[in-house]
């Protein structure tokens, strides 16, 4: 019945909603991604239907059209950290280095065990932007809880010796 009303009204979002929700307590998964992709697009998608799709996408192989609904998800309640910990390693495992800086900034930020991430976003700031001064500043904030980290002094080490090579390359060729 109510796919026929869908038929009679394609404009009735709520209509729509609802069809999804039914489909998906049935257990009908195909046919609610089929409902969910027509009305991801609006903007007036309930919290509800949101929720459901991320649910129903959230497996292998549904990798990006999970993150499309993250990132909804996201403006919405920005403060909810398990999405952005997911979109994080999916931006990484595609290389979207920026995006998942982004979300890797938001959640060292706002997580008080961030060592992993602290590290992660200078590795990526180093090695995959070429950005070592934006690198330094992860690791510096790493290295200020754990002070006897060897490794990660190695690394500023290194960096600050690129630094200031960088710098006196600068300064060489603007006095030339």
């Amino acid at each position: 019945l109510t796919e026929r009303l869908i038929v009679r009204q394609p404009e009735n979002l709520s209509l729509q909603q609802e069809a999804a929700l039914d489909a998906n307590k049935i257990g009908q998964n195909e046919k609610t991604r089929k409902l969910v992709r027509r009305i991801l697009p609006v903007k007036d998608v309930s919290d509800g239907i949101l929720n459901e799709a991320i649910k129903l996408f959230d497996a292998p192989g549904s990798e990006k059209e999970t993150s499309i609904l993250f990132e909804q998800y996201l403006k919405r309640h920005p403060e909810y950290l398990p999405f952005r910990q997911k979109l994080a390693e999916y931006y990484l495992s595609k290389g979207e280095n920026e995006a998942a800086l982004e979300h890797l900034g938001y959640l060292i930020e706002h997580l008080d065990n961030n060592d992993s991430l602290l590290k992660k976003a200078g590795a990526v700031n180093l090695y995959q932007l070429g950005r070592p001064d934006r690198a330094l500043i992860y690791f510096e904030k790493f290295i200020q809880k754990h002070p006897n980290d060897h490794e990660i002094k190695n690394i500023i080490t290194n960096i600050q010796h690129i630094l200031a090579n960088d710098f006196l390359s600068i300064v060489e060729n603007d006095g030339a």
